[in-house]
């Protein structure tokens, strides 16, 4: 049969639908009927090369000799299957990619423990609205008000304030 001649790994469309996006699933679907096609057309095809009548052409060609040399070289006419040259190039891109999303579990969930331990401080402190100045002050150093080391001028926004710079003027003088 033709399937001995394609060596086909077999595609688990269960598990890939799985995996699908719901906003992809027509798009899937049109793939997994092509697919489908292709191999239900493959796998119709004769695996033996079809026979030729060679006594209906040798009674219609009239140059003698010409039938029977070219039915000499079709009988010795060999074809061989193409080597598969791409699927080790699949397989270890599979491997890279595995790797990939290995580093990534693992750089996801440090970064899931930082984002925990970040909202267990958050959640141990009082609610904003209930703060002194002074707990906040504490709690974010960085934008809290402090008129002794870093005074500014009301409205105490960046902007408001003496020698402020524009974000995009500063990537204008970059260049």
């Amino acid at each position: 049969m033709a399937l001995k001649r394609i060596k086909l790994k077999m595609i688990d469309f269960e598990r890939l639908a799985a995996l699908c996006p719901p906003h992809q699933i027509a798009q899937f679907n049109k793939f997994k009927a092509k697919t489908e096609d292709y191999i239900n057309s493959v796998l119709q095809l004769p695996e033996e090369k079809p026979p030729i009548e060679w006594d209906n052409y040798e009674t219609q060609v009239k140059i003698p000799g010409m039938v029977a040399d070219f039915k000499k070289q079709y009988e010795q006419l060999d074809i061989p299957y193409p080597d598969d040259t791409f699927s080790h190039l699949v397989d270890q891109q599979e491997e890279r990619v595995k790797a990939e999303i290995v580093e990534l579990k693992k750089a996801s969930n440090e970064n899931i423990e930082t984002i925990k331990k970040r909202l267990e401080v958050l959640n141990a402190m009082p609610p904003v609205e209930e703060m002194t100045l002074e707990e906040f002050r504490d709690y974010y150093p960085d934008v809290a008000l402090d008129p002794i080391n870093k005074p500014t001028f009301w409205p105490h926004e960046p902007e408001d304030q003496p020698g402020y710079v524009e974000p995009d003027a500063k990537k204008e003088d970059a260049h």
